[in-house]
């Protein structure tokens, strides 16, 4: 019962101090709490067992629970919510009561997503979850108009895309709650229409490659609360809807794998070298959630190759993923002072350590899945050792290598042994690996981008709006002077014609040939011959 009123009052309670926004008596008062709309979350994912509970009248029959999987998104969302909430105070005035009523659904929404028990649910939550952001946005005076307009269309695109991928799903399965979805696509032996659906829907929002064009631009652009809810957006509306819907460890599908495993391997490889060539350190941190997405999608290929592996990996990964969003939310919040560059630091070692326990979960069942995915958390060190010399630059010397090697080394592998409660003997060798590309990226790269040309947050974004502002400008030419133009041209020559042919002569003529007894014959034959040759082709 206990459990019961908790997952309910997770939701109910944003929503209720966004109601009390709008009555003048009780304004104040939720303002007052609106940076901590988020702690029955909170409270909710340290304290409280498993637990579902039914809405046979909402929703269509919702469903609200707490997994394993669930406890780990749950605890991101309370905590980056508590974050934007608290760095949002001075916004919450009696002018900016929107912004405060905005933040309330974007929190209720993401809290919404970690709780969802059913397909429905889930999209309602993201829905509001994304259009919240959207508005958030607007509010603030942060974004450039150009980042929120390709948000919003990367969003309108990818839920209609899920909200479809969910139509599929439900009509097949005969209901909307993932205990059926599972089975349905277990039984569908691979249906490639609805795995087109899932990836392109849900890649959008998790940073694909040629879907992370609003990525970077939003990063730079936001203001620090909104920053921390985009973390979130990332990772629990595109990662959350692949965990929930497709039934790993039962389903076999290798080729969806193999098609998986590449792409990841492009959109990392994409994100570590046009992430190096970024020079504001948060559009390389986006690029570094771009690479944490690809190797979650590696990982989800190497699932659906080799369904057992799922059971090593069923609460590695998830783990992995969410310390590493919090680690990058944290660098993205902190301040350029001494001791932010000290708590980025920590941060990026929280970030490198992600994968490793994955490493050693994997490194004795499967070698060569180990050997892949070494690279790719390498590559995801580099970038945050790329982002953080950008936030706090610091000249590089061999003893001052030394010195923080060294006491990065262990203390990575004291992180990492710690929160993932494995021995340090089967962290050493991806600790020095992970550790060894971090500093290549400090010694190497940023040599290297002095000399290379420095790409704008959202790369291919401004030869995109530029190719589409030239067609623009084309077709409005076109339709401004060449038509109109070309028009009174063709108008004059018809004018011509019309004066310099005699029409009534013409027309007498016609009527003098078809009044012949001949000419009559002919046109009745080659009647005759049409109607023959239609009714044979019939």
């Amino acid at each position: 019962m206990i459990n019961s009123i908790a997952l309910v009052l997770v939701l109910v309670w944003p929503l209720l101090l966004a109601l009390a926004l709008t009555y003048s008596k009780t304004r104040v008062a939720a303002l007052t709490l609106t940076p901590w709309a988020a702690a029955p979350a909170l409270l909710l994912a340290l304290g409280f067992d498993v637990s579902t509970l039914k809405l046979p009248t909402v929703m269509l029959g919702g469903v609200l629970q707490l997994d394993a999987t669930g406890r780990y998104f749950l605890l991101l969302a309370a905590l980056t919510s508590i974050a934007a909430g608290l760095l949002a105070r001075e916004r919450f005035a009696e002018s900016s009561v929107p912004y405060a009523l905005f933040l309330l659904l974007a929190m209720s929404g993401v809290l919404g997503l970690a709780l969802a028990g059913d397909a429905l649910l889930l999209f309602t939550a993201a829905t509001l979850l994304g259009y919240s952001l959207y508005a958030l946005l607007a509010l603030d005076s942060g974004p450039s108009t150009s980042a929120r307009r390709v948000f919003v269309v990367f969003l309108v695109v990818s839920d209609l895309l899920v909200f479809e991928l969910l139509l599929v799903l439900a009509h097949d399965a005969g209901g909307t709650g993932f205990a059926v979805i599972r089975p349905s696509l277990l039984l569908a032996e691979y249906p490639a229409s609805t795995f087109a659906l899932l990836l392109v829907g849900f890649g959008i929002k998790l940073g694909l490659v040629g879907a992370h064009l609003w990525l970077a631009p939003l990063f730079v652009a936001a203001s620090a609360p909104l920053r921390a809810m985009v973390v979130s957006f990332v990772l629990c509306t595109g990662m959350l809807g692949w965990l929930r819907l497709l039934p790993l460890g039962e389903v076999h599908w290798p080729d969806a794998g193999s098609l998986l495993q590449w792409l990841a391997l492009v959109t990392m490889a994409y994100a570590v070298v046009i992430g190096g060539l970024q020079a504001h350190f948060r559009a390389v941190q986006a690029y570094g959630v771009m690479a944490l997405s690809a190797l979650f999608l590696w990982l989800l290929g190497a699932v659906l190759r080799e369904p057992t592996l799922w059971t090593e990996l069923f609460n590695a990964m998830p783990r992995a993923m969410i310390q590493a969003g919090f680690s990058l939310a944290v660098l993205l919040l902190l301040p350029a002072s001494f001791a932010g560059s000290i708590a980025a630091w920590f941060a990026t070692l929280m970030l490198v350590s992600a994968p490793l326990g994955i490493l050693a979960t994997l490194a004795p069942i499967d070698p060569a899945t180990t050997a892949r995915l070494s690279w790719q958390g390498a590559a995801l060190a580099l970038l945050g050792a790329r982002a953080l010399h950008l936030q706090s630059p610091i000249p590089f010397t061999l003893i001052r290598g030394l010195v923080v090697g060294g006491i990065s080394l262990v203390a990575l592998l004291v992180v990492a042994s710690s929160f993932l409660t494995l021995p340090l003997s089967e962290l050493w060798l991806p600790a020095l690996l992970s550790l060894f590309a971090a500093f290549a990226g400090w010694i190497g790269v940023e040599p290297l981008t002095k000399r290379l040309p420095v790409i704008p947050p959202g790369d291919l974004l401004g030869p995109i709006e530029q190719g589409v502002s030239v067609v623009f400008y084309a077709l409005n030419r076109l339709g401004s002077e060449h038509l109109p133009r070309w028009c009174q041209g063709a108008l004059a020559l018809l004018r011509r014609l019309r004066d310099d042919i005699g029409w009534q002569d013409v027309a007498g003529r016609l009527e003098a040939l078809f009044g012949r007894w001949r000419t009559a014959m002919v046109m009745l034959v080659m009647l005759g011959l049409v109607v023959a040759l239609w009714g044979g082709v019939g």
